[in-house]
């Protein structure tokens, strides 16, 4: 079975027909594989002697083992160590070459000690190549490390930005939440104001006094009466009931039911008093506006179109802010028209 041979330098494998036909350098069992003795030989072709191939072999090695290396403090001190494996070497060279001409040592005494000696820098050159790998693997996981630190705070960039805007957010709605408060409370202002013309309509229908000129008839009371009846159903059915009659002095009856605590019922009233064009029942439309139904505020803007002609870009399913801009509009409007427009009623 054919021996396989490899490089003690490069590690590279050692065709046989090179061993036979004398081109690879074989001691014992070191090879030196032909490009290595190549090198050996530019280095050392003008030496003589027994030891000529050790100076060769240890300055290849340091040229091996430095391409190995591969940074450069630590090039330094691998080049310190194995120079001084060479420096051995040319020392044993020498003297090998005057023992051997004195003949205190024969060519195979020589020979071991060469071969110990590329055997231990043999040893240094695999220990060598064996810290690049490691190196490398440890700078590879450092990179990984840094890759992560890098998207850990990418994504820690991308949080604060998606933080302070959301506190911005928050801001808007805190803004947007009192002045929502403040027009819950103005409307239930207006509800209050409504609640007592309520009661004033309804005791003027139950009272006794001044009856005989502006009494309704029995069947309109009696209607008049389910309005403030505690069954928002019972009101609803009344309400409707009354908008077939277009009687001005309904009016006053009817306003009540724009701050019904039902919102059908509110829904119902704003859209009786612009089928009547109740002139008297524009601010209370305007303040209708500010319903929490959409419907219901449909209705109120409807109404006041048809009765004022007036047109204040009111969209009722828009951003309460641009509601709240055309509610103001219509309230200045009526402040300095109202008085005017009251006098051309009839």
């Amino acid at each position: 079975m054919t021996e396989v041979r490899f490089c003690s330098l490069c590690d590279e494998s050692v065709p046989e027909s090179e061993v036979q036909d004398g081109r690879v350098l074989v001691l014992e069992k070191r090879s030196l594989c032909v490009d290595c003795k190549r090198l050996v030989a530019k280095v050392g072709s003008s030496s003589r002697g027994p030891g000529i191939g050790v100076i060769g072999v240890g300055l290849a090695l340091v040229a091996g083992a430095t391409s190995i290396w591969g940074w450069q403090m630590e090039r330094r001190e691998m080049a310190k160590v194995v120079g001084d494996q060479a420096a051995r070497l040319e020392r044993a060279e020498r003297s090998a070459d005057r023992q051997a001409l004195r003949g205190e040592k024969s060519a195979r005494e020589v020979s071991k000690e060469v071969s110990s000696l590329i055997e231990e820098l043999a040893v240094i050159a695999s220990g060598f190549r064996q810290w690049e790998s490691e190196t490398v693997k440890s700078i590879q996981s450092l990179e990984v490390v840094a890759q992560a630190g890098v998207e850990a705070a990418s994504r820690q960039e991308s949080f604060a930005r998606d933080l302070k805007s959301a506190q911005g957010e928050l801001g808007l709605l805190d803004e947007k939440v009192r002045s929502l408060r403040t027009a819950q409370e103005g409307f239930r202002d207006k509800l209050d104001t409504l609640e007592a013309l309520q009661k004033a309509a309804a005791l003027n229908i139950t009272s006794g006094e001044k009856t005989s000129r502006s009494k309704f008839s029995v069947e309109i009371a009696g209607r008049l009466k389910r309005l403030i009846d505690d069954d928002p159903q019972v009101r609803y059915e009344a309400l409707e009931s009354l908008s077939r009659e277009e009687d001005a002095r309904l009016v006053p009856q009817v306003l009540p039911l724009l701050a019904d605590s039902h919102e059908f019922n509110r829904f119902l009233a704003a859209s009786i008093l612009g089928k009547w064009e109740a002139r008297t029942s524009v601010p209370f439309l305007v303040e209708a506006l500010g319903d929490s139904f959409s419907f219901v505020r449909e209705a109120a803007v409807v109404a006041l179109r048809k009765i004022t002609g007036q047109n204040f870009r009111f969209d009722p399913v828009s951003e309460e802010s641009n509601r709240e801009l055309a509610i103001q509009s219509w309230r200045t409007w009526w402040q300095a028209n109202g008085k005017s427009f009251l006098g051309q009623e009839g």
